[in-house]
């Protein structure tokens, strides 16, 4: 039973759902194993099929083409002042991706190594109880593949009450919900 069912089952609504995204090794965090943190938001991609159109006399007609239109990104947005550490992992994995200075990417190195920019990710639901432990739904998104396109700027503010928040948008190659 996915998160909608459990939370339609139950006649609850999905306010109180926690999301838990877990990193492959994350490259340019001193971290041998994978990095699981907790997120405020999560952005899943619609699925899209392809189709094409002809006309059979005076009908248009929609018929699917067997491509998989879906777009491949998807984005998480996290608390910067509590995984400040993570912020900078994906600030240099991004500038080893494409070269701020030099505008060089990883697709300039001439031997072609790439280990490491693509790892997978996984996105988990659940909730917390009050002493912070973490109950799973049964929705899981891992996705493979994965690198960093798009990371947000930080707003440093001293008069505002709200923590400093970042989003990362990834690329991915496969997307499989369970």
């Amino acid at each position: 039973m996915n998160i909608v069912e459990t939370i339609f089952s139950t006649g609850d609504d999905a306010l109180g759902t926690e999301f838990l995204v877990t990193l492959g090794p994350l490259p340019y965090l001193d971290l041998a194993t994978g990095l699981t943190l907790r997120v405020t938001t999560v952005e899943i991609p619609e699925t899209a099929l392809g189709t094409y159109e002809y006309d059979y006399k005076s009908v248009k007609i929609v018929k699917p083409n067997g491509k998989d239109d879906t777009a491949r990104e998807f984005s998480i947005e996290f608390r910067v002042d509590k995984y400040y550490a993570v912020y900078k992992a994906f600030k240099a994995w991004s500038a080893a991706l494409m070269n701020p200075v030099t505008g060089g990417n990883a697709g300039d190195n001439p031997l072609g190594i790439t280990n490491g920019l693509r790892i997978p990710i996984s996105i988990g639901t659940g909730t917390f109880d009050i002493d912070g432990n973490f109950f799973p739904t049964t929705q899981v998104w891992n996705f493979s593949g994965c690198f960093p396109t798009r990371i947000s700027g930080v707003t440093l503010d001293n008069q505002s009450a709200e923590p400093l928040m970042c989003s990362v948008t990834f690329n991915f190659l496969k997307m499989v919900s369970i």
